[in-house]
């Protein structure tokens, strides 16, 4: 952060008649005025002003000067204002009148008499929302309505009650945010047990005594902890899966647990506890059974897994058996089973039978009699939205030996996990979140409701509070991030999957009242957002060809969209002219190669593709026919230009070569690097006006995911102004004073540019910033109204007040504008 006050701009500032700083005042003054005003080449050609006049405001005459003559930065030594200011106070305490700067004193433009620094930018984090929902926990015996889930980074409690109409009524009351993916969730009293995992990964306790404000009192950031992944409670002690061990922590002060070291070292895969036993299923296959009253665990017996010998997934136990999924590596193997294992001998565990068929069986719960199986896929075809699973339903409760299918369900998305409670059956999907099934009739499972919060959310748009966001298996999702600690959901627009249109979604354009989306295997759709409640496709260009597989990225020009296909050989950009929302026409196309997944268009007649094997640029002033005129070095997976520089994201593993890369094109045909910021798996890009903030694995964090803030005022020399871990960063979008980063399961998380002096958030230092100030300024040691230290901004010194030391800090970064 540059709090440098080289860079001196300030405004002449209005009486601060309401503010007595007499001992401050005279300190400066009898420093001051020890200081030569030559020490100031601008003060150095002119006198201080002769006149002063009364007024609370700058005049009005002065304040038009600033715009028409476009006079926006000025030379102002902070020395001279923090001195003018502090004369001010000791009038006002002498006389009672106001004062001001004569408006008719000359004024300097900045770039003419000083030096020019830009202020620095702290990522401050915000809300969050979305992400895969990989856990559901529900107490039946204690309140069967509230449901805890993992939604991406939070905790969150609900509300699930019957509406009486046929459905669920689902109602969010609270929520944390633990830093990164939600794995497990158990509860008991006043305490949630939740495993995190990511980069970085926890285990943390959670008071949750008031639902509405949930409370982290426990965290294992420091210890050993690597990536925790289930959670089983017995006794006083909680027992972890971490990594491939089983951890034992001791929470008989769930506020001062202790990790107390390893129970079990071997491939953990899953962990349950029924009763007095422990049971964990391992890789390679096997189940195995131990004694829990001993902490430290007693083994009683174990037996291998029929099936693919690869691992094993998921484990269930109801009354004497235990029921175990198992999976290959590669799902292309079409060979995932579950077994039927009798454990009433917990010394020596029988499997009675096995049954297969699945594609990659991922859980199993068992109730009542029926194994409720969540099968990513249950088809080995091709294409994704063929492989999409679901929930199969078998009856093992009759004839363990010989289990039969009875029913099934197939969600929007793809099922990563499943909870049966009750009549019940909390379904863990990629696309819609938590669905909510009525089990009564295990044959016909029916959908209820669902919590959304789609996960592999993709690219967005904003427009005022809206942002438009793109997810691989709905669509098209709609927020609200007016208040962006608390982003709410206003509108989902589902692409159908029965005709093959409805995976992959990724770039997004919002034009108006139009949403032009590259929908993944269903090329572009243009929704209908003048009602952001409820999307409407309007139009849809279909890849009818069986060459071109799926679109990536979007660029528009008026009524043409530039859209990059996938096809087996490469790409293509098509040109496509969108003036009949109904009657949509290719009007030219261009073959690239590698695949298109980001378009960024520097005008209506050039554009840049990030192609994952290089950046293209293309010559666009032609819609029906658009020739590459140059290509760039770098793996590119994202895009983004200022000026004559263009900023890539390289996705290449090695560091000594990605990262953020900068070319010169000023000549478009030959663009040179000339710049760049090392990084690992360079992941998207985007820019404003001096800053790029890109997304990648940082060297210096033990390649953890990274969402960067560079300063690139001078793009020869980049230099890191902040750096964030967030887990799983994706793409990054920038709009006003906030940066929006999703991620593949952690879902959207929003950060503040903080920015010394920008009060109102918005990327700038100016008169806005400054008019807020004035309100914001209230003297030492006396709190500014919340609204001023809300975003840090005009407490430049961080001493929780705003005086004139901030002041002063605030006029060395003022630009004018």
């Amino acid at each position: 952060m540059n709090n440098s006050t080289t860079r001196s701009a300030l405004v002449p500032i209005p009486s601060l008649a309401r503010f007595e700083f007499r001992t401050l005042a005279l300190s400066l003054l009898a420093l001051l005025t020890a200081l030569s005003f030559g020490a100031c080449p601008a003060l150095a050609q002119r006198q201080a002003p002769s006149s002063i006049q009364s007024t609370e405001s700058i005049p009005d005459g002065l304040r038009q000067q600033l715009v028409d003559q476009d006079l926006r930065r000025f030379c102002f030594c902070p020395r001279f204002d923090v001195a003018h200011l502090a004369k001010e106070n000791l009038a006002e305490s002498s006389r009672n009148s106001s004062v001001a700067i004569d408006p008719s004193a000359e004024l300097q433009p900045l770039r003419q008499c000083c030096s020019f620094q830009e202020t620095g930018v702290e990522l401050v984090p915000k809300g969050v929302w979305g992400g895969l929902v990989k856990t559901v926990f529900v107490d039946e015996a204690v309140n069967p309505d509230r449901v805890y889930i993992g939604s991406g980074r939070r905790l969150v409690l609900l509300n699930v009650t019957d509406n009486g109409a046929g459905g669920v009524d689902i109602v969010e009351i609270g929520s944390i945010d633990l830093g990164s993916v939600v794995e497990d969730i158990k509860v008991r009293g006043n305490y949630a047990y939740v495993a995190t995992k990511g980069k970085p990964s926890f285990f943390s306790i959670v008071n949750i005594s008031n639902p509405t404000q949930p409370l982290l009192v426990f965290n294992s950031a420091g210890t050993s902890f690597t990536r925790p992944r289930d959670v089983e409670l017995f006794g006083n002690f909680a027992y972890v899966q971490d990594g491939v061990d089983l951890r034992l922590v001791d929470i008989a002060d769930p506020e001062n647990a202790q990790v107390l070291g390893t129970a079990i070292q071997s491939i953990v895969e899953d962990v349950v506890i029924v009763g007095d036993r422990l049971y964990i299923v391992t890789s390679p296959k096997e189940i195995r059974v131990y004694d829990v009253t001993n902490p430290a665990l007693t083994f009683l017996g174990s037996t291998p897994i029929p099936g693919a010998d690869i691992l094993g997934t998921a484990i269930a136990v109801e009354g004497d058996h235990a029921y175990a999924t198992v999976a290959p590596n590669d799902p292309a193997l079409l060979d995932s089973t579950v077994s039927v294992i009798d454990v009433l001998d917990p010394t020596n565990p029988t499997v009675e039978s096995s049954f297969d068929g699945f594609h990659f069986a991922t859980d199993v719960a068992v109730s009542n009699g029926y194994a409720f199986i969540a099968d990513w896929a249950v088809s080995s075809a091709p294409v994704p939205w063929q492989r999409a699973g679901g929930i199969v339903v078998y009856d093992v409760g009759t004839n363990p030996a010989a289990p039969t299918i009875v029913g099934s369900y197939k969600p929007h998305g793809t099922v990563s996990g499943v909870e049966v409670v009750g009549t019940r059956a909390y379904v863990m999907d990629e696309g819609e979140g938590m669905v909510v099934l009525d089990v009564s009739n295990p044959a016909t499972p029916t959908f209820l409701g669902n919590y959304h919060s789609p996960a592999n959310l993709r690219q967005m748009d904003k427009q005022g509070d809206l942002l438009y966001l793109t997810d691989a298996w709905n669509g098209l999702t709609v927020l609200d991030v007016a208040d962006p600690l608390n982003p709410t959901l206003v509108g989902v627009h589902q692409s159908p999957l029965s005709d093959g249109t409805g995976v992959d979604h990724w770039a997004i354009s919002v034009n108006g009242t139009t949403a032009y989306m590259a929908a993944g295997y269903g090329g572009l759709e243009l929704l209908d957002v003048s009602n952001p409640l409820q999307p409407v496709l309007a139009g849809a260009f279909r890849l009818d060809d069986p060459s071109m597989l799926f679109s990536r990225g979007l660029g528009q020009s008026g009524n043409v969209i530039s859209l990059g296909v996938a096809t087996p050989s490469g790409a293509v950009m098509l040109n496509l002219d969108t003036t009949a929302f109904q009657s949509i026409a290719q009007v030219g196309s261009l073959f690239l190669f590698g695949t298109p997944l980001d378009i960024e268009l520097f005008n209506p007649n050039l554009c840049h593709i990030a192609n994952d094997l290089q950046h293209s640029v293309i010559d666009n002033q032609n819609f029906n026919q658009p020739v590459q005129i140059g290509t760039g070095p770098g793996k590119a997976v994202g895009v983004g230009r200022i000026g004559n520089f263009v900023y890539i994201a390289d996705r290449d593993v090695d560091e000594t070569v990605g990262g953020l890369l900068i070319q010169d094109v000023s000549d478009p045909t030959n663009p040179v690097q000339v710049a760049r910021v090392p990084a690992k798996r360079g992941r998207h890009v985007d820019v404003d006006a001096s800053r790029a903030y890109f997304a990648g694995q940082d060297p210096n964090n033990q390649f953890r995911e990274t969402l960067f803030a560079v300063d690139v005022s001078n793009p020869l020399t980049p230099s890191v102004l902040d750096t964030v871990v967030v887990p799983e960063a994706r793409v990054v979008h920038v709009d006003g004073g906030h940066v929006y980063v999703t991620g593949k399961t952690s879902g959207l998380a929003i950060f503040k540019k903080k920015i010394l002096g920008d009060i109102n958030c918005d990327g700038l230092v100016n008169l806005a910033d400054y008019d807020q100030f004035n309100l914001c300024l209230a003297g030492p040691l006396q709190p500014a109204a919340p609204a001023c230290l809300d975003s840090d901004a005009a407490d430049c010194d961080a001493d929780g007040d705003v005086d004139m030391h901030d002041f002063a800090m605030f006029s060395g970064m003022f630009d004018g504008s």
